[in-house]
């Protein structure tokens, strides 16, 4: 293994297991305490009630999806994608409560995101390889 596949692994991984728990200990944890907390904290900016709440629920789920394939390289591609897009909506609604620390941490996320994507390549360790190699053995 060459040390780019290696770093690319253990980043991924990280990113992964950072994701995961963060969703699971809001989904199986305090779920409705976290829905709570983001319609309070988001509900004198201009986004819709009803939009707030649904965003607050798929968070968690989002984040957990996400985790859990970063760790074992299921679909790396589309759950990079994915926790990418969800970093986005945070950080719209991180400025627009002007919660500029949270954001400016938010960034390094967006950044983990980027090296992830733009080195997809690297990611050797990974289902996705596993499944490609089965199926096809040869190569083709």
């Amino acid at each position: 293994m060459k040390p780019a596949e290696l770093a690319y692994f253990f980043l991924r991984v990280a990113l992964g297991v950072h994701m995961f728990l963060n969703g699971a200990i809001r989904l199986f944890g305090a779920y409705m305490e976290f829905v709570g907390s983001v319609f309070h904290e988001l509900e004198t900016t201009p986004i819709p009630e009803w939009l707030i709440i649904g965003a607050a629920f798929a968070i968690p789920v989002i984040q957990f999806i996400v985790g859990l394939f970063l760790i074992f390289g299921y679909k790396t591609k589309f759950a990079l994608s994915l926790g990418f897009s969800l970093m986005i909506i945070l950080i719209a609604g991180k400025i627009l409560v002007q919660d500029w620390a949270v954001v400016d941490l938010q960034m390094l996320y967006v950044l983990i995101y980027f090296i992830l994507l733009e080195r997809l390549s690297n990611n050797a360790w990974a289902l996705d390889i596993w499944i490609h190699n089965r199926k096809n053995p040869i190569g083709f």
